[in-house]
């Protein structure tokens, strides 16, 4: 069995920074409330402020902060970032 811990950092993504912001049964739902409750500011999510876009601004932005999480476990390059662990239970360590 897994689960996912859901930890909020700096920019640099330092162990020390790490805060456990909650621990979640699927990958899934840790996403979903990352994305619920994330302290990312929408703009710093474009790195080409002249992107061009269809849409509602913040839902461009949930998407691109959701494609980072399922790609890489984690954002990086924002003031605030945050990162998935995925822990195996049941499991000697």
């Amino acid at each position: 069995m897994k689960v996912y811990a859901v930890y909020e950092t700096d920019q640099w993504l330092s162990m020390d920074s790490y805060q456990l912001k909650g621990i979640f049964s699927s990958k899934e739902k840790a996403v979903e409330s990352i994305i619920g409750n994330k302290e990312i500011d929408p703009h710093y999510v474009l790195e080409d402020e002249d992107e061009d876009f269809d849409g509602d601004f913040e839902e461009f932005a949930n998407a691109c902060i959701r494609r980072e999480l399922y790609q890489n476990n984690q954002t990086q390059g924002y003031p605030i970032n945050y990162t998935i662990e995925e822990i195996n239970m049941n499991e000697w360590l």
